[in-house]
């Protein structure tokens, strides 16, 4: 029979004991749920506003934007909305609403049931610092965040280098984390972070994504631009695809129907054009088609520095150098030496490698002075260690030294790179001390001062010869016109001229030339004047059989008349001459009367039948006088 005491006080002690085992399972579950949280932890800067793995990136230029961040898979969580305002109108702490750009864009769920949340900016000011702020479709907005638009040529700027991040672990992403931070404590003001492939270590572990996102702070401030490693993409890839990549950046595809989408793009910023590359898309129709794209894309900006980006490298002294190294060199570097690239950012190997300036797969000689490499012709190439735990040991010597200038591995490590309108200066870092650089080298490209034209400025003192003579270009000035506009007198010595053939009469050319430039001007020959002395031109005819006198000779000279011409046309009338004055009248006196009787005169018998008439006239005559005398 059981003792009721003892019972109760074996109860009493299993309490004591299950009870706080009950609490310490308790706990043990709490923290492994924390572990599996961990893998898509949820970040809420405003205790409202729900989001993960923010990233904003460049656009395709200076002006535009791309957005991209995770929500959890809510039915109120169905919109992409952004706004976006000048920093400068933004007066009091509050967003500046009344005067911001709303931009709308995609929701996709992802296999987490989670939704990725694009959105695309465009027609932005250059060189302009912007506010905005997200929001998932449900009226609740994120905390107000910045950016800065770049200044397109002329305006110079910093960006950061580091690759292979491949956060596979919270180990993993907590020396990411310190990479990422002091790169950015280093450079604040940087335009971007160029990460060269490998985010994750596995490519459809979204799990692995929330790591490479750990530092949030950095990413709301820094734009990433990344391109596709081969542990960013499946086993199997292209024939088997995984979508993460694509899920979490929001890129200027470039449009050539390559999978991952974002893994082939290009922008440009400041007074660079970036090209990014998919080393993982090498088959002969994917890779013609990347070249054709990164021709296209460098004939057509106008920007001083040509940067390509790619994950598995051409040029390396980490890893191993295996066919697949030289397979990709044999076709890559030839178009790179083509398009004249002058920075090449690589991956892959886990280790840092700065190469020597090379073209046609031959070391360049450079010239130094202030401490850049002056106008080198060719291309640099670079890797860089691993910026969290993987790092790799160097391949052999005997391939890669003579092509590597500086090589380093060991550390996490990242680097700074600064570009202005005429240099491009490298210093690369280790994470774990970055007090200074391990490595430096820039490049300065100067514009030459280069010939344009030249020109006569004034002709030879002689410009015309009797043939035979000899050409003489005393007198001959010639200017230089350069690139730089100024004009510059040649001397005698410094231009060439070529001697005409002066044996024959005629216009000659005569070429000037300097360097490459030429320019022409005429002299010319005369024909000969013949003078003959001592013989007159009637000795010379006769001489030449005329038999005639002198004058005959002459008149012999002389042309028959020629036929009479065709009358002229008739001439314009004259014009009508002036009218006479009016005469002064002159009063008649009144005739005798004539002798009737003299012979010779008419027959009285014929006047007399006209006497009354007479009469009458005169009496008319004599009324029109009066008349006259009294008026």
């Amino acid at each position: 029979m059981t003792n009721k005491r003892t019972d109760k006080v074996f109860k009493t002690v299993k309490l004591k004991i299950w009870i706080p085992a009950f609490l310490l399972c308790g706990m043990l579950l709490c923290a492994a749920w924390g572990g599996l949280l961990n893998a898509r932890l949820v970040y809420a800067d405003t205790g409202m506003f729900e989001y993960s793995c923010f990233a904003m990136s460049r656009g395709a230029d200076d002006t535009a934007m791309g957005f991209c961040w995770y929500s959890p898979g809510a039915e109120a969580y169905d919109k992409s909305i952004i706004q976006v305002a000048r920093r400068s109108d933004m007066t009091t702490a509050q967003f500046p609403a009344v005067a911001a750009q709303t931009f709308t864009g995609t929701v996709q769920k992802v296999s987490t049931g989670e939704f990725s949340h694009k959105v695309s900016v465009f027609g932005l000011r250059r060189n302009t610092e912007y506010v905005f702020r997200l929001s998932n479709g449900d009226g609740v907005w994120s905390a107000v965040k910045t950016f800065q638009t770049g200044g397109g040529n002329g305006g110079g700027f910093s960006l950061l280098y580091a690759s292979d991040a491949q956060t596979a672990s919270k180990s993993d992403a907590n020396v990411w984390q310190n990479t990422l931070e002091k790169a950015f404590a280093k450079v604040p003001g940087a335009a971007f972070l160029a990460h060269c492939g490998d985010q994750v270590d596995t490519a459809d572990d979204e799990s692995q994504y929330n790591f490479f996102f750990q530092p949030q702070d950095v990413f709301w401030k820094l734009p990433v631009m990344p391109l596709a490693g081969n542990n960013d993409l499946p086993d199997g890839y292209p024939d088997v695809l995984a979508n993460e990549y694509a899920y979490h950046f929001n890129l200027p595809d470039a449009g050539l129907g390559i999978e991952p989408y974002g893994s082939v793009y290009s922008f440009e910023y400041g007074d660079a054009v970036f090209i990014v590359l998919n080393t993982e898309a090498m088959s002969g129709d994917s890779r013609r088609a990347q070249i054709e794209f990164l021709r296209e894309t460098v004939y057509n900006s106008d920007r001083t520095w040509k940067i390509v980006m790619m994950h598995r490298p051409v040029y390396n002294a980490g890893g191993g150098i295996g066919n697949n190294v030289i397979d990709r060199r044999n076709r890559w570097v030839p178009v790179f030496d083509e398009l004249e690239i002058d920075l090449v950012l690589q991956g892959h190997v886990h280790s840092y490698m700065r190469s020597y300036i090379m073209r046609y797969d031959e070391k360049v000689n450079e010239e130094f002075s202030g401490g850049y490499s002056v106008n080198p012709k060719g291309t640099l190439y670079m890797t860089i260690a691993g910026a969290s735990n993987r790092q790799n040991d160097f391949a052999d010597e005997a391939e890669t030294g003579r092509y590597t200038a500086f090589k380093r591995t060991g550390m996490p490590m990242y680097a700074s790179i600064e570009i202005t309108a005429d240099t491009l200066s490298v210093l690369a870092y280790e994470a774990g001390d970055d007090a200074v650089p391990f490595d430096a080298y820039a490049i300065q490209k100067t514009t030459p001062v280069e010939l344009v034209d030249i020109a006569v400025a004034s002709l030879p003192a002689k410009t015309l010869y009797e043939a035979g003579e000899t050409f003489n270009a005393n007198g001959l000035a010639v200017k230089a016109f350069m690139s730089d506009g100024s004009v510059v007198n040649l001397g005698a010595s410094e231009f060439y001229v070529t001697t005409p053939n002066l044996s024959s009469p005629g216009f000659k050319l005569v070429t000037v030339t300097y360097q490459n430039r030429t320019a022409v001007f005429g002299v010319y020959v005369r024909e000969p004047v013949v003078v003959i002395t001592g013989k007159s031109a009637y000795d010379l005819a006769v001489e030449a059989g005329f038999t005639g006198t002198q004058a005959e000779w002459l008149a012999s000279l002389k042309g028959e008349s020629g036929a009479q011409g065709e009358p002229g046309e008739q001439g314009e009338p004259g014009e009508k001459g002036e009218e006479g004055a009016q005469g002064e009248p002159v009063p008649g006196g009144c005739g005798s009367v004539g002798d009737i009787s003299g012979s010779g005169g008419l027959p009285m018998a014929l006047l007399l039948p006209l006497a009354p008439l007479f009469v009458l006239l005169m009496l008319a005559a004599a009324v029109m006088l009066r008349r006259k005398q009294r008026a």
